[in-house]
């Protein structure tokens, strides 16, 4: 319900364009993932916190390609309470990021399912 309100409040934005409401994604770090203990994924938004903090996690694939900096606001989302937390941000898409989001069935393109 939260995701459909803020999809509606992103076509107000934008009337007439299409809109997708653009999730961060993590992923572990090799060090967390390394050694014989390797780190427990997060599970809450809380746990993501802490191990953002403690550098267990960072941006998917970030750094890999260029542009090397993220188009999401990391450690703003992070920031955001858990609960009514939401806030939309514009974020410029570069080449080579392939973003995670929810889309209206309705505007989401045609694709070939081979």
């Amino acid at each position: 319900e939260q995701m459909q309100r803020s999809i509606q409040q992103c076509r107000q934005l934008h009337p007439g364009q299409r809109v997708m409401l653009v999730l961060p994604a993590f992923e572990m770090t090799a060090e967390a993932v390394a050694g014989p203990a390797p780190a427990r994924i997060p599970r809450t938004k809380q746990e993501l916190r802490a191990a953002w903090a403690a550098g267990l996690v960072e941006p998917f694939h970030c750094g890999k390609w260029p542009p090397r900096e993220a188009s999401i606001d990391y450690p703003a989302w992070l920031s955001l309470p858990e609960e009514g937390g939401s806030r939309l941000i514009e974020v410029p898409y570069h080449e080579y990021w392939e973003p995670y989001g929810a889309v209206s069935r309705q505007e989401a393109p045609l694709y070939d399912e081979r």
